[in-house]
C-alpha cells in the first residue's frame, strides 16, 4: 500500500490529491504517515510549496466531503499531536516527581524547595490543560453516537480514574505501614506534617472530597441556617497530598460531561425522560455550585482546564486547519510559539527567584498557550516537528511511558516520603536517577494491575448497569 502512494506522486498532481483524501479518511491505513510520505516525495521532486498547499487545502475540502457523506466526523486530532500529547502527558507527570524529589527528599535549602515548586508548577498545569484538551476531544467524537449519554460518559469517567485511584491507595496504605513499622517516630512526624492513614480519610479520598475548599459552603449554610457552622476538611489519604488535584479535576469532569451531555437533551438533541429539564437545571445548579467553591482555592487549574477544552474547539474547526496548511500560517504560529515559551521561562524565573507562587493564573494560561500553539503547529502543513513526531521510535516509546504516568502520578509522592525516611548518608544528586528509576518502574509494574485495565472495567460496569456500550 505505501508503494501505491510512493509512486502516485510522480503521476500528476490531482491524483495525488484524491489519493490523499482517501487516505486520510481510511481508518484501516496510517493515515498521518501516508499523508506526510506523500508530502515529503513531492518536496524531494522539486514541487512549488505553494502547490502542495493548494493540495492541502483541495485534500482537506475532499475529506470534509466524504466525512459528510459518510456521516462520519474528520479525524480532529492528527498522529503527530497524538504523540505530541503522549509526551506533554509523561513530560508533565516526570516534572511533579522531580518537583517532589527537591522539596521531599532530603531537602537541603530553601532555593531547592523554591525551584522544585516551579517545576511542580509546569507539571500540574501541563496536566490540566492535556486534560481539558483530551476531554472534550474524546466526548466531541463520541457525541457523534446519538446513544452515548451522561451515564456512559461517567462509567468512562469513572473507570479510568478509579481503576488507578483504588490500588495505588492500597499501595500507599501499604507504604504507610511501612513506615510506621520500620520508623515509628518518622511515620509520627509525618501523621502531623502530611495527613493521618485514617479510614475516614481513605473514604473522603475515594469520594473526591479531599482538600475541598469549605469557605463558600460555610458562608452559604451560615446564612441560611442563621447559625455558625464549619464544615470540615479532609486530607487526602497516607500521606499522599498530591490527590487534591484528582478531586478537582474530577469535580471538572462532571460538571462539563453534565452541561454538554445533559444541555443536548435539554434542547431537544438527545432523548429524555419526562421532567427532564427540572432534573437537568437542579444538577446544573448544584455542580455549578462545587465548581465555583472549588474555584475558592483552585481558580487557576479550572481555567486552564477550560482553556484545552476552547483549543481543542480551535484545533477541530476546518476553516482554521485548512489555513493552517499554508508555509506563512505554520511560520507565525511557529513564532508565537517560541514567544509563548519565552514568557514561560521568565515566568518561571520570576517564580523561582521572586513570588515563589508556582501556582499563579498567569503561569498556567502561559504554559496552556504554549501547548495549544504546538498542537496547532502539528495540525498545519510538514515541519521539522511533524517529522520527529512520527519516528517510529518516539511514537512507540512516549505511548508505552504515557500508558503508566497516571499511577506514577498517583504513588509517587509516598514512595519518595518512604525512601526519605531511611536517611541514606549519600548526597542525594547521586541517588537522583536510581531513585527516579525505581519509582517509574513500581508505577510500570503496578499500572499493569490498575489504570491499563480501565477499559475492561468500563465495559464490566455498563454490562452489569445495562449501559449501551457506544
Amino acid at each position: 500500500m505505501a508503494a501505491q502512494y510512493t509512486n502516485a506522486y510522480s503521476v500528476n498532481l490531482n491524483l495525488v490529491q484524491f489519493l490523499r483524501a482517501i487516505v486520510v479518511i481510511d481508518a484501516k491505513s496510517k493515515p498521518a504517515s501516508m499523508v506526510k510520505t506523500v508530502s515529503r516525495k513531492l518536496y524531494r521532486t522539486g514541487v512549488h510549496k505553494k502547490a502542495i498547499s493548494k493540495l492541502d487545502n483541495s485534500a482537506q475540502l475532499i475529506l470534509n466531503q466524504q466525512a459528510k457523506m459518510l456521516k462520519l466526523t474528520p479525524n480532529t486530532l492528527t498522529a503527530e499531536a497524538s504523540v505530541f500529547l503522549n509526551i506533554v502527558r509523561l513530560i508533565a507527570c516526570e516534572l511533579v516527581l522531580v518537583s517532589h524529589f527537591f522539596t521531599r527528599y532530603q531537602p537541603k535549602t530553601l532555593d531547592s524547595i523554591f525551584f522544585g515548586g516551579m517545576l511542580g508548577g509546569i507539571g500540574v498545569f501541563l496536566f490540566f490543560s492535556i486534560s481539558g484538551f483530551l476531554i472534550s476531544y474524546s466526548l466531541l467524537q463520541k457525541l457523534q453516537n446519538n446513544k452515548y449519554s451522561f451515564r456512559n460518559y461517567f462509567v468512562d469517567r469513572f473507570s479510568r480514574i478509579y481503576s488507578g485511584l483504588l490500588p495505588a491507595l492500597l499501595f500507599t496504605a501499604v507504604i504507610a505501614g511501612a513506615i510506621a513499622l520500620t520508623n515509628n517516630v518518622y511515620f509520627t512526624y509525618l501523621s502531623e506534617t502530611e495527613s493521618t492513614p485514617s479510614a475516614q480519610n481513605f473514604a473522603a479520598t475515594l469520594g473526591m472530597i479531599v482538600n475541598f475548599p469549605t469557605g463558600l459552603f460555610n458562608l452559604t449554610v451560615n446564612a441560611a441556617l442563621d447559625a455558625p457552622v464549619t464544615l470540615p476538611t479532609f486530607a487526602p489519604f497516607g500521606f499522599n497530598a498530591v490527590l487534591w488535584s484528582l478531586a478537582v479535576e474530577w469535580w471538572i469532569y462532571m460538571f462539563f460531561g453534565w452541561l454538554v451531555i445533559g444541555g443536548l437533551a435539554f434542547l431537544g438533541k438527545r432523548e429524555k425522560p419526562r421532567r427532564y429539564k427540572g432534573l437537568f437545571l437542579a444538577f446544573a445548579a448544584i455542580l455549578s455550585f462545587v465548581l465555583v467553591a472549588l474555584a475558592w482555592d483552585y481558580s487557576a487549574f479550572i481555567v486552564v482546564w477550560f482553556l484545552g477544552v476552547a483549543s481543542m474547539c480551535v484545533v477541530s474547526n476546518t476553516k482554521v486547519r485548512s489555513k493552517l496548511t499554508g508555509h506563512r500560517a505554520s511560520k507565525i504560529v511557529a513564532v508565537l510559539l517560541w514567544a509563548s515559551l519565552a514568557a514561560v521561562i521568565y515566568e518561571g524565573y520570576v517564580i523561582y527567584t521572586l513570588t515563589h507562587e508556582s501556582f499563579n493564573m498567569l503561569f498556567g494560561v502561559l504554559i496552556a498557550t504554549s501547548v495549544f500553539l504546538c498542537i496547532l503547529l502539528l495540525s498545519g502543513n510538514v515541519n521539522w516537528l511533524s517529522r520527529n513526531m512520527l519516528k517510529k521510535r518516539v511514537a512507540k516509546y512516549s505511548g508505552s511511558m504515557a500508558a503508566f504516568s497516571y499511577t506514577l502520578f498517583l504513588i509517587h509522592y509516598p514512595l519518595l516520603l518512604f525512601l526519605n525516611g531511611f536517611n541514606f548518608q549519600v548526597d542525594r544528586f547521586l541517588l537522583f536517577i536510581p531513585i527516579v528509576l525505581l519509582i517509574n518502574e513500581i508505577a510500570f509494574c503496578l499500572a499493569a494491575l490498575g489504570e491499563k485495565n480501565h477499559k475492561k472495567l468500563a465495559a464490566k460496569l455498563k454490562s452489569v448497569l445495562h449501559i449501551s456500550p457506544v
